[in-house]
């Protein structure tokens, strides 16, 4: 089954499904990106206790290991944190601009979407550090991966 758009060209069902469910996931990226802000935000200042400024008895963690990993990766998170976000509503607007094209059969749409979904997980990776958190990092490239090969099947239906 295709959709025919405003050209006359007719998009196959595959890549309206894609494009649809590009158009979530923005949104569903976007609403993170502004939430890992707070997040780290947050942390940061629970960080301060931590770090003993006014460190309650007992909470001494540093014999526990891959620690001070952790608390080195928390720490450029909190640093980070407005450069982190604003790769990531970037990325996100990059994504929902790309895939606008593409619902319009255009293949620079594909260019722009693959930037957006791959810019915003390398820089947090590069800036927070692979650490303790790199497996994340790479479980976080899994569906970029997978949907820009889904988009580039479709590559042959747009000019």
């Amino acid at each position: 089954m295709e959709t025919t758009t405003d050209g006359g060209k007719k998009r196959p069902t595959f890549l309206t499904v894609l494009c649809i469910l590009t158009w979530i996931g923005c949104g569903i990226g976007l609403i993170g990106s502004v939430m890992t802000y707070f997040v780290a935000q947050t942390a940061g200042a629970m960080m301060g206790v931590a770090e003993g400024i006014t460190e309650p008895a007992g909470t001494d963690m540093s014999g526990i290991p891959g620690m001070e990993n952790a608390m080195a990766s928390a720490n450029a998170m909190v640093k980070n944190a407005a450069l982190i976000l604003l790769v990531g509503v970037i990325g996100g607007l990059l994504c929902l601009v790309g895939s606008i094209q593409m619902w319009k059969l255009k293949k620079t749409g594909f260019y722009i979407y693959a930037v957006g979904e791959i810019i915003p997980p390398v820089v947090s990776m590069v800036l927070v550090g692979m650490g303790e958190f790199g497996a994340f990092g790479i479980i976080g490239l899994i569906f970029p991966i997978v949907f820009i090969v889904l988009y580039g099947l479709n590559l042959k239906h747009m000019s």
